[in-house]
């Protein structure tokens, strides 16, 4: 915890690479985007100790020609669907608590994001739908 903790702090302090800052400001406007979701902090503090790791954001920038926002809301996906399948957010078997209920409104937001932006097709969209859903059901 207090690792976390000190890299958060650490993080925070450091220079950045624009692309990095890019993808800290999209973070920030999807916030605002989604006002007030109980399990956006979670998700943030998620997709920014991702991006600690600065080589694979300017990377999928420069290399593989990925917007920033993208890059955001794939980390966000990424974390809210870790969260969701870990079974600590259910209130039994298929059911979510208002906090897991919160991290699945962020998963979706992500999947029609990237739906609507073309990092993900129809088809792999709803092929994240049902896998999430899938995994929700059989935890608990």
């Amino acid at each position: 915890m207090l690792k976390l903790l000190f890299q958060e702090v650490i993080f925070d302090l450091l220079p950045k690479k624009p692309e990095i800052k890019s993808c800290l400001n999209e973070l920030a406007a999807i916030e605002r985007e989604f006002g007030r979701n109980i399990a956006f902090p979670l998700v943030k503090k998620g997709v920014k100790y991702n991006l600690i790791d600065a080589e694979k954001a300017p990377h999928a920038i420069r290399i593989d020609r990925l917007a920033p926002r993208s890059i955001v809301l794939l980390l966000m996906l990424n974390m809210a669907g870790y969260y969701l399948g870990t079974g600590y957010y259910h209130l039994y078997r298929g059911v979510l608590t208002s906090y897991g209920l919160a991290l699945l409104q962020i998963f979706n937001y992500a999947v029609d994001q990237l739906e609507k932006n073309g990092c993900r097709t129809s088809a792999e969209a709803a092929e994240d739908r049902n896998l999430i859903n899938a995994r929700i059901k059989e935890l608990g």
